[in-house]
């Protein structure tokens, strides 16, 4: 009864609001029923090179490229501000709205592939970022996948680790900037654990998609047998 009272005082002082135009929403909502509808999830995958839209998962058409994943389209402003919200505003309850878009997104488009065969690899943040927020997003995202669709993968945290702290990559002008921002940045700290395995490379956001390259080169050259990119959103 205390804890239902003080939950009531509480949204009658801080007002629950969507997370994306500041509308007012239920408690437990994250989105408001208007910005909800206009997610929208992708069909199909994008080459990591190019970023054409490929036909097939194993399809690629360029060498040493690598399929990518993305749930949805980071233009969006729901999707935009959800990922906000997570990484900079330390929302996380709104983690659970994302990795159910990603459970969607795999169930219609990654038939052809089986999630306990793989291993998963978050992206690692640097160590200030991931102190300063308390968290890994890539990797809290991946986590909250992994329990709704009930896969027995492992999440291997430790796998790929960030040597050296590099800028955001939102503060890069262009795609060689970020490719060079990102260069070298990644080591491989226990090669057994994904040599032969098929990867998949797990991270909220993809622009350019040179982090998750660099990260696909160190993995490759550590012996993973196949890759896949998954993200939530792609830029």
């Amino acid at each position: 009864m205390i804890r239902k009272i003080c939950a009531n005082l509480f949204d009658i002082l801080f007002p629950p609001q969507c997370v994306s135009c500041a509308s007012s929403v239920q408690r437990d909502e994250i989105l408001c029923p208007m910005c909800v509808s206009t997610l929208s999830l992708r069909s199909g995958f994008l080459c990591s090179v190019c970023g054409r839209r490929l036909p097939e998962l194993k399809v690629t058409c360029h060498k040493n490229a690598f399929p990518i994943a993305a749930a949805t389209d980071y233009r969006s402003k729901a999707v935009h501000e959800l990922v906000r919200a997570l990484k900079y505003r330390h929302i996380v309850s709104v983690g659970d709205l994302i990795a159910s878009l990603i459970k969607t997104f795999a169930e219609k488009n990654m038939t052809d592939i089986s999630f306990d065969n793989c291993v998963i690899v978050p992206i690692p943040s640097s160590s200030n970022r991931e102190r300063t927020r308390g968290y890994n997003q890539a990797e809290y995202i991946a986590r909250l996948f992994i329990k709704k669709i009930g896969t027995s993968a492992p999440l291997l945290t430790r796998a790929l680790l960030k040597k050296r702290d590099s800028l955001s990559q939102v503060t890069c002008a262009d795609y060689k900037e970020r490719e060079k921002n990102v260069l070298g940045s990644f080591c491989v700290r226990d090669a057994e654990t994904i040599l032969g395995k098929t990867v998949i490379i797990f991270d909220d956001v993809s622009t350019s998609g040179a982090t998750m390259r660099e990260a696909a080169r160190e993995l490759r050259r550590a012996g993973a047998k196949h890759i896949v990119g998954f993200v939530f959103a792609k830029a």
